[in-house]
């Protein structure tokens, strides 16, 4: 049975991790703690700021209690997915943090609480 055939599989393009940005730094996260705006939503709470490349750029920082590895790195993939799909006209930089355990993390209500980041950011919210 070919690989595309699947039940059940699902085809996401392909991540290219050269034109993905992303925030890696200490000092891009010490940045956004102490100068960016603050977002809570139903289930991840967000540093932002704007910046002037003109794309989204995230930063993850998850703790262990959160969840165990598999959890953590399955919260953080579908959010990079979320970022390479997004056509962002505004850039900014976000360090993503969950607020609940990463059992009771729903994909929707993540991907809600990402929008309605991204329209607070692009509605020009000031930040803190």
């Amino acid at each position: 049975m070919p690989e595309d055939a699947r039940a059940g599989s699902v085809s996401y393009p392909k991540l290219n991790h050269r034109t993905l940005k992303k925030l890696n730094r200490r000092w891009q996260f010490e940045k956004l703690f102490r100068k960016g705006g603050y977002f809570r939503g139903k289930v991840l709470k967000a540093r932002y700021s704007r910046n002037s490349l003109g794309c989204l750029r995230l930063g993850f920082s998850v703790s262990a209690k959160k969840g165990n590895a598999v959890k953590r790195n399955l919260f953080r993939r579908r959010l990079k997915q979320y970022s390479v799909e997004k056509e962002q006209k505004t850039g900014f930089d976000a360090v993503i943090l969950p607020t609940v355990k990463l059992d009771a993390v729903v994909y929707r209500e993540m991907i809600s609480d990402m929008e309605k980041l991204c329209l607070l950011v692009e509605n020009g919210a000031e930040e803190s």
